[in-house]
């Protein structure tokens, strides 16, 4: 026994003296080869647009060898033009050679990552191969690539989407109708639709597989109105989601980090109105008859997307400068950064307007009226 434990010490040593140092880290090889990229290839230029947010865009990449077997896991990084990789963009995770990524997800991740939009941007991208914490990663060559991005209309959104399938939404069992639930925060969606008494299932693309979420897979908080489908007095061996409620329109929110379900009476527009007038917004201009419509989202919130110039604006509650209108002193529960009181030293502005200071083009706009606030993002 001695003899054995004595033998397993000297291979170790032996291995390790072999190994070569670097910042108190250690390969396990004196020549490691590095994972070497070779989709997209250098120079690639790629066009993302919301019409092909479904589309995938693929990496692939050559096996790094650290000189033993063992399992190998994969970061698929990006950085602007001139960045250094310190502080890198991950774009995946994997223990294969590749990765695919939804157009759509890779737009939203770079989008939120203060790459502009709607004009060609170079990215560069790499690869890191490591094994364990203690031993030296590798990393590819860097490659330059052209991505020309599109805006978010809501920066939370990552482009990634959750759908519903079932009897109980209007989609049905077909899973290319199925019920789109937007991205609202990472790994939250929402949607609006109609329910009824009946099961249902949620599913990570407009398809069967590969994800699926049924009852089981929410073990949070679950609003009361959804059970597991499987009951005694009725077949489900899928354990889908039953909804039990009162039949009609709901907004419904999941939570995949707390795996819970939230479910709100949907909110139906009143039909009330605001309007957007002034240089700040180029297509109305100072004419009320051209006023940009605000719809009403919630009680007293409204919301609008539209062009947006720096210069000043104000807010009307009607087509008409009277009887009523919204001024910069009026919103006293606070206002985006992008905006100011248009009543400055070097300009004049007697009717303390508000004055859009952001960046010029298409925005989305969100005035709420009860707590006196406006954003524009």
């Amino acid at each position: 026994m001695k003899k054995i434990l004595y033998s397993a010490l000297l291979a170790g040593l032996a291995l390790l003296s072999g190994c070569t140092k670097d910042a108190n880290q250690i390969y396990m090889s004196t020549n490691p080869e590095k994972p070497v990229l070779q989709l997209p290839e250098n120079g690639e230029a790629y066009i993302i647009s919301e019409a092909t947010g479904e589309n995938n865009i693929a990496f692939k990449w050559s096996d790094a060898d650290f000189g033993a077997p063992t399992e190998i896991t994969y970061k698929l990084q990006a950085d602007k033009d001139g960045g250094d990789f310190s502080s890198p963009i991950e774009l995946g995770e994997t223990t294969n050679n590749f990765i695919s990524l939804k157009s759509s997800a890779l737009n939203g991740l770079l989008i939120r990552a203060d790459f502009e939009a709607e004009l060609p941007v170079i990215v560069l991208i790499r690869v890191t191969a490591s094994v364990s914490s203690n031993i030296a990663a590798l990393a590819s060559e860097v490659i330059e690539t052209s991505f020309s991005l599109y805006k978010l209309a809501d920066p939370n959104d990552d482009g990634s989407r959750i759908y519903m399938v079932g009897g109980a939404v209007p989609a049905g069992w077909n899973p290319g109708d199925a019920v789109e639930m937007v991205n609202i925060a990472p790994n939250v969606y929402r949607a609006t639709t109609t329910f009824a008494v009946d099961r249902f299932r949620f599913l990570g693309q407009k398809d069967w597989d590969p994800i699926k979420y049924i009852f089981p897979d929410f073990t949070g908080n679950v609003d009361s109105n959804f059970e597991n489908a499987r009951q005694a007095d009725r077949e489900d061996g899928d354990e889908n989601l039953w909804f039990k409620g009162t039949p009609g329109e709901y907004t419904i929110t999941i939570d995949l980090n707390s795996k819970s379900i939230i479910l709100d009476a949907a909110h139906t527009d009143d039909n009330s109105r605001i309007y957007i007038v002034g240089a700040g917004v180029p297509d109305a201009g100072w004419d009320p008859g051209k006023a940009v419509e605000m719809v009403n989202i919630a009680p007293n919130v409204y919301q609008a997307i539209t062009e947006f110039a720096i210069d000043r604006f104000r807010f009307l509650g009607q087509k008409d400068w009277d009887p009523i209108k919204y001024n910069f002193p009026f919103f006293s529960g606070g206002v985006s950064s992008n905006l100011e009181n248009a009543l400055q030293d070097d300009r004049e502005d007697g009717d303390e307007n508000l004055w859009f200071k952001g960046t010029t083009g298409k925005h989305i706009i969100t005035v709420d009226l009860g707590n006196k606030t406006v954003i524009i993002y």
